[in-house]
């Protein structure tokens, strides 16, 4: 399944249980178990593992690609992901670890899908994360225990509709203006997931 519609994020189902009445939507709470390789020379090398893992959808917690791809997962099902560049860790890669331009592939199993207003006020969800960057100055996310830049990606933008994107001329800005757009998003995307409503019915 193309769940971007352009070939950058690749679903495929290994095994799928009987639904759980459980749709995965922004704002909502996934917990899953995940191994993650980077395709290198018609090889893949594990990156990073790890089970029981959380975190809120659609915040931007994640690389774009495993976002996007849960929404489109039951929960229960085991997945293939395979996450182009641009929805992984973009054209800068990650130093040492992640090579530039690297296509990504998760086997993803989906165990829980849950509201988040029964935690809300307690402990924020930890970050994916991948073996730390040398340069400390990039922004960061954490894939079980390490850092990872996504500065080049900008931040996840949580549209009307409940889909998500990016900024297309993020890499344009200067420092400036990606700090204040960031934080114009942050608070829009707030906005949006309070005011999400009841969980929809996903259709394939």
């Amino acid at each position: 399944m193309d769940v971007t519609g352009d070939g950058g994020v690749l679903v495929s189902s290994i095994c799928k249980l009987e639904a759980h009445g459980k749709s995965v939507v922004p704002g909502r709470k996934v917990t899953l178990n995940y191994s993650v390789k980077v395709e290198s020379n018609d090889a893949e090398r594990l990156v990073d593992s790890q089970t029981n893992y959380s975190f809120i959808v659609g915040r931007g917690d994640v690389v774009a690609g495993l976002d996007a791809a849960v929404q489109s997962m039951s929960v229960g099902e085991t997945a293939k992901v395979v996450v182009r560049h641009d929805y992984g860790y973009g054209e800068h890669g990650l130093t040492g670890k992640v090579p530039p331009h690297s296509t990504l592939v998760f086997e993803v199993t989906l165990n829980d899908a849950a509201d988040t207003s029964a935690s809300e006020g307690g402990e924020e969800a930890t970050r994916l994360q991948l073996p730390s960057s040398e340069n400390s100055s990039e922004r960061t996310l954490t894939v079980g225990g390490s850092a990872l830049a996504l500065d080049h990606l900008g931040p996840i933008v949580i549209n009307s509709d409940g889909s998500t994107s990016r900024i297309a001329n993020w890499t344009e800005m200067n420092p400036a203006e990606q700090e204040k757009t960031a934080r114009l998003i942050k608070k829009r995307n707030q906005k949006r997931l309070a005011s999400a409503g009841a969980p929809e019915t996903r259709s394939e």
